[in-house]
């Protein structure tokens, strides 16, 4: 071979690229990126790719010549999308709360990282997520799943391209599944009055029976209820101050953390009997701390368990479980159902809305509207009546201002009455 030759050939190579197999299922792609500026030295790229045939490992270096010959970035598309997924949470952990966190993490661990995860990021296509939606349809996942896995995707392709790791995110060509859940069924559930007093009935003597007292009245959260101190209730002032949260980890243990938003952190003003109710709660506390001497463990909480400690949520959702069944309520009510109730039966009640979402400690009233209102149909019917009666008196009125009128056109012309 002409020495010619060999070197249009060496040279073809250089712009085209190499493909060798380094182990089974490995493929390293070599090609240049023409000198260095300063220095005059060739540069090359070369980069390791997992691939089950050369075929494969041919059309990723196809895509990176183009990416070199359009002046686009292309180191990242080697990039694991399992190694950005660690890079993501990573990032992601200071700026949220803990448990906001773990949701996150559990989505990743569950959902995301066992199908996406062995890809790599500049091959993780609308296509394969849409797949992965419709995996978990299969697995009968509800809505609301499919929905944060959705989230959680598209929070981390938006920092994959804050990043420039990659160019375009594979979510513009994602489609969430429909709801054919039908409305109703998906509305969260609230008391009626006369629920509530069988449910209040029934929690006679239990150990949370003040607490869900508490909750139908004045609507905090299950967390906020669990992390009330003595020093947030002022019995001379009546009134109750939401200040924290309690949050329990898997593993057993809780910590405190504050209210969702700056309106959450809010006072409430107690009735007379709700002061009473929680001195005599208080005076119980007390003598069970006697008892107990050096066992007891002093947290501060208004409800507890029998050493002190603050109540887990999960003997919360078991008492109450327990009352409805006794009462022989729905399964389906929850602890939150507790606040959503309360909001219902005042709106119902005609109580001013922003009152009500100033109680449930919501940043725009909009919320309290969408979220916490359950209007029963005997409540619309109530509507339906009072708008008939509005319009029925606007017709009445109608019509004496036209009897007036004409009363008051005879007795200025009374020829007009003569024909």
């Amino acid at each position: 071979m002409t020495e010619s030759k060999k070197k249009t050939r060496k040279g073809k190579r250089a712009r085209t690229g190499q493909v060798e197999e380094v182990a089974k299922g490995k493929w390293r792609i070599r090609f240049s990126l023409g000198k260095d500026g300063g220095s005059g030295k060739r540069l090359v790229y070369t980069e390791t790719y997992a691939a089950e045939n050369k075929g494969q490992a041919e059309s990723r270096l196809r895509e990176l010549l183009r990416r070199r010959d359009s002046g686009e970035p292309f180191k990242y598309a080697a990039d694991s999308f399992d190694s950005f997924l660690d890079e993501w949470l990573a990032a992601k952990k200071p700026a949220v709360a803990e448990s906001a966190y773990k949701v996150y993490s559990d989505t990743i661990r569950l959902y995301i990282r066992p199908k996406l995860g062995k890809l790599t990021l500049g091959r993780v296509e609308a296509d394969a997520i849409q797949k992965l939606y419709n995996k978990l349809r299969d697995e009968k996942k509800s809505l609301s799943t499919i929905r944060q896995v959705h989230q959680t995707l598209g929070m981390i392709f938006k920092l994959a391209l804050v990043r420039r790791k990659i160019r375009l995110s594979p979510m513009l060509g994602v489609v969430l599944p429909k709801d054919n859940t039908d409305s109703a069924d998906r509305q969260t559930k609230a008391m009626s009055a006369e629920q509530v007093a069988r449910f209040l009935e029934a929690a006679k003597d239990n150990r949370f029976e003040n607490l869900f007292r508490l909750a139908f009245h004045v609507g905090c959260r299950p967390g906020e209820l669990l992390g009330l101190t003595w020093a947030d209730i002022n019995g001379e002032a009546g009134t109750l101050r939401v200040s924290q949260t309690i949050v329990w980890r898997a593993s057993g243990d809780w910590y405190i953390k504050a209210p969702k938003t700056r309106l959450s952190r809010r006072t409430i003003t107690l009735t007379p009997g709700l002061v009473e109710m929680l001195r005599r709660h208080r005076r119980r506390q007390l003598e069970k701390k006697l008892s107990m001497g050096p066992a007891w463990i002093e947290t501060g909480f208004v409800f507890t368990d029998d050493g002190g400690k603050p109540c887990p949520q999960h003997s919360l959702r078991y008492e109450w479980k327990k009352i409805l069944k006794s009462a022989g309520l729905p399964w389906d009510f929850s602890p939150y159902t507790a606040r959503h109730t309360m909001a219902s039966l005042l709106i119902e009640g005609g109580v001013n809305i922003k009152a009500v979402s100033e109680r449930l400690g919501h940043s725009e009233v909009g919320i309290t509207l969408n979220t916490y209102t359950h209007v029963s149909e005997g409540f619309q019917a109530e509507v339906s009546g009072d708008i008939e009666r509005i319009l029925e008196d606007g017709k009445k009125r109608a019509l004496q201002h036209t009897d007036n009128n004409s009363e008051r056109d005879k007795s200025e012309n009374p020829l007009k009455s003569i024909k």
